[in-house]
């Protein structure tokens, strides 16, 4: 079998291993990723659509790599279309099976209704409905 050498780097301490390709796999140790807000990333990616500051100033403004940015960038251009694809006015009405199910569970609470009202008239010293 080919053993593949582990590389250490010092600046992430992270490990990763060089492939028979050359592609690097990272192993993370207690590096945690870094998670934004969806406003956050509508907002740098906004910033870069606007196009007034480069991808690097943007970057590095908002502590992001320019990468991410860009990907950012493009996840908006891309789903900017379906934004407007909904149409306004009434909802659609209930689905069909919502009424069946709904009349079942009207069926269920009339039947525990009546056992509970023939429970408590058998009671004594209870009134009679």
């Amino acid at each position: 079998s080919l053993r593949v050498p582990l590389k250490w780097t010092p600046k992430t301490g992270q490990s990763f291993k060089l492939s028979s390709r050359h592609e690097r796999v990272i192993e993370m140790g207690e590096a945690k990723r870094k998670t934004y807000a969806a406003a956050f990333k509508a907002k740098v990616g906004l910033e870069a659509i606007r196009g007034v500051k480069t991808v690097n100033e943007i970057g590095q403004e908002h502590g992001v790599h320019p990468v991410q940015v860009g990907h950012w960038k493009r996840e908006i251009l891309e789903q900017a279309g379906t934004l407007f694809e909904t149409k306004r006015g009434r909802k659609p009405a209930v689905d069909q099976g919502e009424p069946d199910r709904l009349y079942r569970e009207i069926g269920r609470l009339k039947m525990e209704l009546d056992g509970l009202k023939k429970n408590y008239s058998s009671k004594p010293g209870s009134p009679v409905s």
